[in-house]
């Protein structure tokens, strides 16, 4: 009897608790989709001359900053 009352319990909060993991997962889902704003670029900056380090583990670049040249490794 205790078994197949626990047995009935389980099914009951799981086919109650279903619906509502189901409901907030597709909540999440479409809010995923929809962009907050649309990006718009507010600096500019132009990169040249990638360049790998003897060793293959870093690379040097040039960016050109608001006019200034500056040496980046990544």
């Amino acid at each position: 009897m205790t078994s197949r009352l626990n047995c009935s319990l389980f099914s009951l909060t799981f086919v109650s608790v279903l619906p509502a993991i189901l409901l907030t997962w597709l909540h999440a889902a479409a809010a995923a989709d929809k962009a907050i704003s649309i990006p718009v670029q507010i600096t500019h900056a132009q990169n040249f001359d990638p360049f790998p380090s003897p060793d293959g583990k870093k690379l040097v670049f040039i960016s050109l900053i608001t006019g200034k040249e500056q040496l980046f490794t990544m």
